[in-house]
């Protein structure tokens, strides 16, 4: 949601959660203009201009251990390695290509992945800037709990039947247990980091009061971010 409302601002593209652009590319999904990726007037000719694209994947792997590992390595600010430099390079190649193309002062990246964030900071490429949205944790268990079966789910959207195939435990219930331990631990990761290494770049927005106030969180964030109102 909050993406969708920065991008409202002609200043600001949003281009989804980008660690899954590479199987985008590689599915050829469609992008929100209805067009194939490769076909699209954006992306298609951003893709031409980094051949790296095809062979680097944009995320920089998965896992708890990974996660774990990148924040402390953020908070120590620790070099990258070959491998991540390269990952961050094609991340830098393809996000400056939609600044560039957009005339775009901000690219908004919704990817909900710590250890990404931590990985493009310490590349030193990017000029970035962290909004941590937060929803209380007793709705994001109702909603966890309530979530529909992968099944009910591709029968309401037919068009999301091959992709929901790629991750299988999407729209899984989970336990309230488990929800709120994994809610817990991952916003006070983010925080952890917030404070201690990214600082003034960062920002905590609590989502029931951006449901409330959506006007006056969005004016706040515009002049953090240095932003004309439109």
């Amino acid at each position: 949601m909050l993406d969708l409302m920065l991008s409202a601002h002609p200043d600001i593209t949003g281009v989804g959660e980008f660690a899954n652009f590479t199987d985008w590319v590689k599915q050829d999904d469609p992008c929100t203009c209805g067009q194939p990726v490769t076909a699209c007037a954006l992306w298609g000719p951003i893709l031409s201009a980094v051949p790296d694209a095809a062979t680097h994947d944009a995320h920089f792997g998965v896992g708890l251990r990974r996660q774990v590992s990148r924040t402390i390595r953020c908070i120590l600010a620790s070099p990258l390695t070959q491998q991540e430099r390269e990952t961050a390079k094609v991340n830098h190649e393809l996000l400056g290509g939609v600044a560039t193309a957009t005339g775009s002062a901000y690219v908004v990246d919704s990817s909900k992945d710590l250890g990404r964030a931590c990985l493009l900071y310490l590349s030193g490429r990017f000029d970035m800037r962290f909004i941590h949205l937060v929803r209380d944790a007793r709705g994001v268990v109702f909603s966890r709990s309530k979530t529909k079966p992968r099944e009910e789910f591709v029968r309401e959207r037919p068009d999301f039947a091959t992709r929901a195939e790629r991750w299988p435990d999407r729209k899984r219930a989970r336990p309230a247990g488990f929800t709120y331990r994994r809610w817990m631990a991952f916003n006070t990761a983010i925080l952890t980091v917030g404070v201690t290494r990214w600082r003034r770049r960062y920002r905590l927005v609590r989502y029931e009061r951006l449901a409330a106030e959506p006007e006056r969180v969005m004016a706040e964030l515009r002049d953090w971010l240095g932003l004309d109102v439109q």
